[in-house]
């Protein structure tokens, strides 16, 4: 059902009211008129009441109906005439009723005119209707009270054609707008075209590093960026219209990929046939291949190959190119170094295990699976603590279940490296000491720890055997030490004893022994009353052999000392040197010694000596020293250089120094020697001292001079002055 409209009244939506003379206008009826003015009114009336296609009722002041004309039946769509009596508004249904009602009560109070139309559905059907009405009081027709004249017209066709005239216009209204819309979008299409034409051409001759080459659809060169020129040598101007792509590629690929789409089913294309034929084939083929320059030089690149589709087909082809061979030499370098790592870590010796931050293991060098009995590839997502039971990943190295997405932008290292000792476990149960180190690496995305395990067992085993070596070697040491003791106290036992007081001569010595066991020996013997003897010693080395051939030798010296039982007299110090030297070979002790030895005749004053290879001995008298060299060579040569005799006779006054290099050889901080220019100017400041007195003040010098540190080497110093008793005196002025 449609609802009313409500719409202006146009002269032909409703019959015009008829006129009527006004009373008062005195006006005469018109010339000619046979009629009086109520007879014409009844004939208007009449006519109105015949007319088909005007409907005209009359209804009293409830809307029922009076009188109605045969064209109701046409205009309202109904079956027959209204019944008089019937309520007007049930001719129209749903709310086109209503409004009828409404207009029809409008002019019964308070008499107005009005005019509307409305569309509603016919009780008989046939579709929507719409229809023209007009209201009318007509005072005095109902002797019941006011009636109203309804005029309705059946203006549906008019309406539909309206109707149509407003569509059409809307459409026209429409095809406008979409033309206008049409307009600006082609517009905006060309300037946009414009835009991206002047870009295209832009990136073309931005594209510096990248070949772009596009072809007529016979293959001729149309388009030559710049780029195409820097990676390929060829002018544009050269290439441009004249040259197709076959003028850089590489004869021999063409060739080789025309079998290859030979094999893949079809013809086998040859020369620029088969780049047409791979453009077309809408694949956009991209892969590698070998451009040439125009020197001859070829390099790699990575080609995209594509037909330019138009309205009527292919209507040419482009070629893209970049030049990949640094790509090809990093990528062929990190392949290098990944081989070359590869080969480090299955050469390693130690295993090594990436482990990821849940604590599994990601990978695992040859030497890993060989430590811990695992195949190829077993040991990839096995718990780290599967090998490594007693681990502790958070503790040797922290793994934070979150970190902050900044750590991820800035990779470094997190923590320090950690070792520690513990038990490794086989797949197969077997345990064994292992050493692990951790360390942490933060890669953009994640943390990996990196474990270097070293199966070691055998080095356990050293330990433990270095244990008991150390402890055997403790031993041998404690015992060795108090052999070296024994040994001091012997050479102790060697040294000068408490002499006899002899008012012919005064001895007193300095013995300083070096951290070491050394061979200094040196002694004053008495073996007849007027003879003293005196010898030093200084067998090569240190050590407990050396001391035991310095002992061996000072007894062999009490033994070669005597005096001849024929003759009663004393051996000449070359006889004594000489025997020595051939009881202490070099080659049986591995040792050989310098001596020096004289031997004085108290009672005529001669001193008799033999200096075998020995530091020479002082003799001071009277401000002047004179050194006692006579001799020959070191002690155990074998008779190399036979052995002589020197001697010199004493005065009174006359002081004897024996000493070892130790006293001269003697180091201070700085690593200067004492040197024989010092003693003897300690001899010279001596001269008139007793034996003790001087060796004190040498003594104060040694230590003024080396510091309170023990020498180097062993010092010996003997020293022995003559008084006037039985010698010669110097005769003075």
């Amino acid at each position: 059902m449609v609802e009313p409209e409500t719409a202006m009244t146009h002269p032909h939506d409703a019959p015009p009211r008829p006129s009527r003379p006004d009373a008062d206008s005195g006006d005469a009826p018109a010339r000619g008129a046979s009629a009086s003015p109520a007879g014409g009114r009844e004939a208007l009336a009449s006519a109105l009441f015949s007319a088909s296609q005007l409907a005209s009722l009359l209804l009293d002041s409830q809307g029922r109906v009076l009188e109605a004309s045969p064209a109701t039946v046409g205009v309202f769509g109904l079956d027959a005439p209204p019944d008089k009596g019937l309520r007007a508004a049930r001719m129209l249904t749903g709310v086109a009723g209503e409004r009828f009602q409404e207009l029809a009560a409008q002019a019964v109070s308070p008499g107005l005119e009005g005019a509307e139309a409305v569309s509603f559905e016919p009780p008989g059907g046939g579709g929507t209707r719409s229809v023209a009405l007009s209201t009318h009081p007509v005072p005095g027709a109902d002797p019941g009270g006011p009636a109203v004249a309804v005029l309705a017209r059946d203006v549906t066709e008019e309406r539909r054609e309206v109707e149509k005239l407003r569509r059409g216009a809307l459409d026209v209204i429409r095809l406008n707008a979409d033309l206008r819309r049409e307009s600006a979008a082609r517009q905006a299409a060309l300037q946009a075209l414009e835009e991206l034409s002047g870009r295209l051409r832009g990136v073309l001759e931005a594209a510096s590093r990248v070949a772009i080459v596009a072809t007529s659809p016979a293959g001729v060169i149309s388009v030559f960026n710049p780029g195409a020129a820097n990676l390929l040598g060829h002018e544009p101007a050269a290439m441009v219209g004249l040259e197709t792509p076959l003028a850089f590629l590489d004869p021999d690929e063409i060739a080789r990929r025309g079998r290859e789409l030979a094999a893949a089913g079809g013809e086998r294309p040859a020369g620029l046939a088969v780049l047409m034929a791979l453009a077309r084939s809408g694949r956009r083929d991209l892969g590698e291949w070998t451009l040439v320059r125009k020197d001859g030089s070829r390099f790699a690149a990575e080609v995209v190959l594509s037909a330019i589709e138009g309205a009527q087909g292919a209507e040419g082809y482009l070629l893209v190119a970049v030049d990949i061979s640094g790509r090809k030499a990093a990528e062929e370098a990190m392949a290098e170094r990944e081989a070359r790592l590869r080969a480090v870590l299955d050469g390693a010796g130690d295993g090594i295990l990436a482990v990821d931050q849940n604590g599994r293991i990601e990978s695992a060098n040859r030497a890993a699976e060989e430590m811990f009995g695992a195949a190829p590839g077993d040991l990839s997502g096995r718990p780290l603590t599967e090998v490594a039971p007693k681990v502790r990943l958070e503790g040797l190295c922290a793994l934070p279940a979150e970190r902050p997405a900044r750590r991820a932008r800035k990779p470094a290292p997190s923590c320090a490296v950690k070792t520690r000792v513990m038990t490794g476990r086989r797949l197969d149960g077997a345990t064994f000491p292992m050493e692990l180190t951790v360390s942490a690496v933060d890669l953009p995305s994640r943390r990996l720890c990196i474990c270097l395990a070293r199966d070691i067992t055998v080095r356990v085993k050293a330990q433990e055997a270095q244990r008991l070596y150390t402890r055997r070697l403790a031993e041998q040491q404690a015992a060795l030490e108090r052999d070296l003791k024994a040994a001091a106290e012997i050479q102790k036992s060697l040294l000068p004893v408490r002499l006899a007081p002899d008012p012919r001569y005064e001895a007193g010595w300095l013995f300083r022994p070096s951290a070491a066991i050394g061979g200094d020996i040196f002694n004053i013997l008495a073996p007849a009353p007027d003879r003293m003897d005196a010898y030093m010693l200084d067998v090569s080395g240190h050590g407990v052999p050396s001391a035991l051939v310095a002992a061996a030798a000072a007894q062999a010296i009490l033994l070669h000392s005597r005096e001849d039982a024929a003759s009663g007299l004393p051996p000449a110090p070359d006889r004594v040197l000489a025997a020595l030297d051939g009881e202490f070979p070099l080659e049986r002790f591995d040792r050989y010694f310098s001596l020096f030895y004289c031997s004085v005749d108290l009672a005529r004053g001669r001193l008799r000596h033999c200096n075998g290879g020995h530091p020479p001995a002082l003799l001071a008298r009277s401000g002047e020293v004179q050194e006692l060299d006579e001799g020959g060579t070191v002690v155990g040569l074998g008779g190399l250089l036979p052995f002589t005799t020197g001697e010199v006779a004493l005065e009174a006054g006359d002081t004897l120094l024996i000493y070892t290099d130790g006293l001269t050889e003697l180091e201070d901080r700085k690593g200067r020697p004492f040197g024989m220019e010092r003693v003897r100017a300690w001899l010279g400041r001596a001269r008139g001292m007793a034996a003790a007195e001087a060796l004190e003040l040498l003594s104060d010098e040694i230590v003024a001079f080396g510091g309170p540190a023990g020498p180097q080497d062993d010092l010996s110093v003997l020293l022995i002055t003559f008084h006037g008793e039985g010698l010669p005196r110097k005769e003075t002025g």
